[in-house]
């Protein structure tokens, strides 16, 4: 249920690379894309092993985690911005969610409530 920032570590690794920024940019924002490590690595022109190893050892979590992690903060957003008459599905799919159980089950964990509650919940702030 953590949506904040991996910081870098302290020390001389606490200079980040550009290519870690340069990654980091793009992972946010491209989010609402399902993007794979490969397309940013791709989108960047570095070696996505490079990316990998470098964005673990200056930000402290694995590339694949934090874009995840992006993708389901900007899905929170759109929740909370939806029209009434969406529901979280077509919210989510517009987001390039493929597989709403696993996307579901990883907002839970992440925000712990699902997509719905929070649709739900908004909806009856109203």
């Amino acid at each position: 249920m953590n949506s904040t920032r991996p910081q870098p570590t302290s020390g001389a690794r606490s200079a980040v690379p550009r290519y870690v920024c340069e990654e980091e940019r793009l992972m946010e924002e491209r989010a609402h894309e399902a993007l794979t490590v490969m397309d940013i690595g791709r989108a960047t022109r570095y070696l996505t092993r490079s990316l990998s190893e470098g964005f673990r050892r200056f930000r402290g979590i694995r590339p694949r985690d934090y874009l995840t992690a992006r993708r389901l903060d900007g899905l929170r957003k759109a929740l909370e911005d939806a029209p009434p008459w969406q529901t979280a599905s077509s919210i989510a799919e517009r987001r390039g969610y493929v597989n709403l159980t696993a996307m579901s089950a990883a907002y839970r964990q992440h925000f712990g409530e699902t997509p719905y509650q929070k649709l739900r919940n908004r909806r009856g702030r109203m």
